[in-house]
C-alpha cells in the first residue's frame, strides 16, 4: 500500500502545474474516484483541515490523506512522492539547464498552461461551493472577496474576520435553539 501511495502522489506531482490548488481536483480524482480510498466527504474534511494549517496545501492535503489511510508512514510516502518530483525537476534544470526559462518556446508553453492552472483552481472553488449548503457561507465568501479585490484588506485579516463572524453566527444560533 504505501508503494501504490508514493506512486500515486509521486504521478500527481510530476504532472501537475500551478500550484496546490491545481492539485486538489487531481488528488480528489485519483484518491476518491479512480482509488476510492477515500469518499469525497472524508476529502472535502482533509480539504478543510490542510487550507487551514500552514504550508503548501497539496503537502497538507499529501500528508493528512496519507496519514488517514496509511498512519504515519502513509504520510511520508505521500509527502515524498507529492514533493520528490518537484524538487527533482528544478535540481535538473539548476544543475543543467541555467537559461531554460529564458527560452522563447518555454515562456511560451508556460503562457499557454496559465489557462488551464486557472481553470483548475476554478474547479476547485466550485466543488468546494457546490457542498457548501450554507446560503450564509456564499453571502460571507461574496463579503470577503469583494473586500479583497476593491479594498486591498490584508488575507490575514480576512482570515480573523471570518473565525469571528462564524463564532458570533454560533453563538447566535446556540441563544436561538436557548431561547425555543
Amino acid at each position: 500500500m504505501l508503494i501504490r501511495l508514493f506512486l500515486q502522489f509521486f504521478r500527481i506531482g510530476l504532472f501537475t502545474i500551478g500550484g496546490g490548488y491545481a492539485m486538489v481536483p487531481i488528488i480528489e480524482h485519483e484518491v476518491s474516484t479512480s482509488s476510492k480510498l477515500l469518499s469525497k466527504a472524508e476529502i472535502d474534511h482533509i480539504l478543510l483541515v490542510a487550507q487551514s494549517a500552514p504550508g503548501p496545501i497539496a503537502v497538507n492535503t499529501a500528508l493528512l490523506i496519507g496519514r488517514q489511510i496509511g498512519g504515519w508512514k502513509g504520510a511520508a510516502a505521500t509527502c515524498l512522492g507529492v514533493s520528490l518530483p518537484s524538487f527533482l525537476i528544478i535540481l535538473f534544470i539548476a544543475v543543467h539547464l541555467s537559461g531554460f526559462f529564458e527560452l522563447p518556446e518555454v515562456m511560451a508553453s508556460f503562457r499557454g498552461i496559465r489557462g488551464a492552472v486557472v481553470a483548475l483552481i476554478a474547479l476547485t472553488g466550485v466543488r468546494v461551493a457546490r457542498r457548501t449548503p450554507s446560503g450564509f457561507l456564499f453571502i460571507l465568501a461574496g463579503i470577503w472577496f469583494a473586500l479583497l479585490i476593491f479594498t486591498g484588506i490584508n488575507p490575514f485579516q480576512v482570515v480573523v474576520l471570518s473565525v469571528i463572524a462564524g463564532l458570533m453566527r454560533e453563538s447566535l444560533r446556540r441563544r436561538r435553539k436557548g431561547a425555543e
